[in-house]
């Protein structure tokens, strides 16, 4: 799922992985190039993890990896099991 923000010229793409392994995933861009791409995961351990009073940070917003690849018109990523990611991707 993404979303194109025409103004800012940036380009938001969510990918949600419910399977309890996790896989690569690709993203190309048909109609443009990156200039530059950030990525951030809610993730727990497994999918009986939640947070809790005594345990606040079991699932929290975490930086992760991104790579930009095919002059600016690929991205590749690792995602984990059970992960919300969300990348924002600045378009040239």
């Amino acid at each position: 799922n993404s979303t194109l923000d025409e103004k800012t010229n940036t380009l938001y793409t969510k990918i949600v992985n419910l399977c309890s392994s996790g896989t690569r995933g690709t993203l190309n861009l048909a109609n443009g190039t990156a200039e530059k791409a950030e990525m951030v995961r809610l993730a727990g351990m497994s999918g009986e993890d939640e947070n809790t009073m005594q345990y606040p940070n079991n699932i929290v917003p975490r930086p992760a990896k991104i790579q930009i690849a095919e002059e600016g018109r690929q991205l590749t990523f690792p995602v984990a099991p059970f992960s919300v990611n969300i990348i924002t991707t600045k378009l040239k």
